[in-house]
């Protein structure tokens, strides 16, 4: 997913969530798309420092199959050498906390009882604030071909 269309999802998850409130499945839902986007995003973008073109990691995520939580901390993991979740930092916090947020995805999309409100409407926030508040980003780095880089400094040309 291109950054535009990461902010575009994140703002409007932004605007039905303050018009909303309470736990709005809407919102909630259009923040954990941008979520994954952003997650699929870093791989890409750090694939493509070690010489994989974006057009091709995205073809190569789809045939990975890395909607599946496992194939994508396995090849999270290839990338930026730990699980996301067993990172250490803010990383590795976030990461950890937006897991448990997966039970109110899964009982959407399956058509299932949402939730707490209450506890929809901290999960939404919580993703929009890692989406929109993007520092946790400098602790996020790799290798490639003896070069250390940084996803935050590669990401900054996409948040202007």
């Amino acid at each position: 997913m291109n950054p535009s269309a990461i902010r575009e999802l994140s703002k409007s998850s932004r605007e039905i969530q303050q018009i909303k409130r309470g736990g709005s499945p809407d919102a909630f839902i259009l923040a954990w798309i941008a979520w994954e986007g952003m997650k699929l995003r870093i791989l890409a973008v750090a694939q493509k420092k070690k010489g994989i073109k974006i057009k091709d990691t995205y073809a190569n995520h789809k045939e990975m199959k890395l909607w599946n939580e496992a194939t994508f901390e396995k090849q999270w993991e290839k990338v930026f050498g730990k699980n996301p979740s067993n990172m250490s930092g803010k990383v590795g916090k976030i990461f950890r906390e937006i897991k448990t947020y997966k039970k109110y995805r899964d009982k959407l999309v399956h058509g299932k009882e949402f939730g707490n409100p209450t506890n929809v409407e901290k999960a939404t926030l919580s993703i929009l604030h890692v989406l929109e508040n993007q520092e946790w980003l400098k602790e996020l780095e790799f290798k490639s071909k003896n070069t250390k880089y940084s996803i935050y400094d590669l990401f900054y040309r996409n948040r202007k």
